[in-house]
């Protein structure tokens, strides 16, 4: 094979397959969670209390004592957050990727920072399995 400047092309695509799937790992452990938000648990509803001259919109649900939040905007209640786009987080990653290769960058989420996620989410892991207990990285 021919001998490029950082090892053999076999080794430099064996890199560059490493960074893509650390990449891939990295894309869907930061998408995976915003896809099970959901606005609020079952068995809460909304209501309207008629005071003081205004209406006050709130979500009621539960058990145990009151817990009163206030934020949001005055005429619902509800609070403001910005519209994501839903695109295929592999498809983004993929693309972001060859990108990288193409313009010989090396990517924000390479494979370092892949293994810093997987270190990371191993910590987390172990920590869950020992009640709690704080894991040195």
């Amino acid at each position: 094979m021919t001998q490029l400047s950082g090892g053999t092309a076999a080794n430099r695509r064996r890199s560059a397959i490493v960074r893509f799937l650390a990449g891939v790992v990295g894309a869907l452990a930061v998408a995976a969670p915003a896809c099970a938000v959901t606005p609020f648990p079952d068995g809460f509803h909304a209501a309207e209390i008629a005071t003081n001259g205004t209406t006050l919109h709130v979500r009621v649900g539960g058990h145990g004592p009151a817990v009163v939040l206030l934020h949001g905007f005055g005429d619902t209640g509800d609070m403001w957050a910005p519209k994501v786009e839903q695109v295929e987080a592999l498809k983004v990653e993929a693309a972001y990727f060859v990108d990288c290769i193409l313009n010989n960058r090396t990517p924000f989420n390479d494979g370092h920072a892949g293994l810093r996620i997987v270190r990371m989410l191993e910590a987390a892991d172990e920590s869950l399995k020992q009640k709690g207990k704080i894991i040195q990285l």
